[in-house]
C-alpha cells in the first residue's frame, strides 16, 4: 500500500508512506520530486485530516559498489532495479553508483501485470513496483531466456526471490 498507519484511542489516524499516495495538497508534490531527482527518499506523514510534513532521507552507498558492477559489467551481466521506492530517486542513486542505463527508468504504478512481458526488458529501473510487479518482471525475464539472480532486503521480496533461479536475501532483512 506505500504507506503504513496508527489509530489513536481517540480514533485520529496517521500515515507514513509514499508521498504521492498520501499528500492531499499537490501542489507540494513539486517540491518533494525535486529531493527524489536529487536522490533522497521523501515520506509522507499525515493525518486523516491534514498533510503534516515530510521527511527527508539520504541513502549512503556501499563501499566498493562501482567495483561490483563493473565486475558483473564484465561478466555481461545485466542489472535491473526492482523498487517500490519513487524512480526518480532510484534513478539518481542508480546514477551515483555507476548502473549503467540509469536514465532508462519507468513508474509502475498504473501498469497491469500483463503489459510486464512487453516492457520487462526496456527499462533498466523499475520504480513505484508491487510485490506482484517485481514477481512478474522476473517471470517474463526469464520466460525470455534469462537466468535471473534476485536480491532482496524484506517481506515484500518473498515472492520475487522464490520466483527467482538464484535468491540473495540479505541479513538485514526483514
Amino acid at each position: 500500500t506505500k504507506r503504513s498507519f496508527i489509530r489513536l484511542k481517540n480514533g485520529e489516524e496517521y500515515y507514513l508512506g509514499a508521498p504521492e499516495y498520501l499528500i492531499k495538497d499537490k501542489k507540494h508534490l513539486e517540491e518533494i520530486n525535486s529531493y527524489s531527482k536529487e536522490g533522497y527518499r521523501v515520506l509522507a506523514i499525515t493525518s486523516s485530516r491534514d498533510d503534516l510534513g515530510y521527511v527527508v532521507l539520504k541513502d549512503e552507498l556501499r563501499k566498493g559498489i562501482k567495483d561490483t558492477l563493473n565486475y558483473f559489467l564484465n561478466l555481461n551481466v545485466d542489472i535491473k532495479i526492482i523498487s517500490g521506492d519513487n524512480p526518480l530517486t532510484v534513478k539518481s542513486v542508480s546514477k551515483e553508483a555507476g548502473v549503467k542505463n540509469y536514465e532508462s527508468y519507468i513508474s509502475m504504478e498504473n501498469v497491469p501485470l500483463e503489459d510486464i512481458k512487453d516492457i520487462c526488458d526496456k527499462y533498466t529501473i523499475f520504480g513505484r513496483t508491487s510485490p506482484d510487479q517485481k514477481q512478474e518482471i522476473i517471470k517474463q525475464l526469464e520466460l525470455k531466456g534469462k537466468v535471473v539472480g534476485y536480491v532482496g532486503d524484506g517481506v515484500n521480496d518473498t515472492q520475487s526471490l522464490r520466483q527467482s533461479d538464484c535468491s540473495i536475501a540479505l541479513n538485514s532483512g526483514t
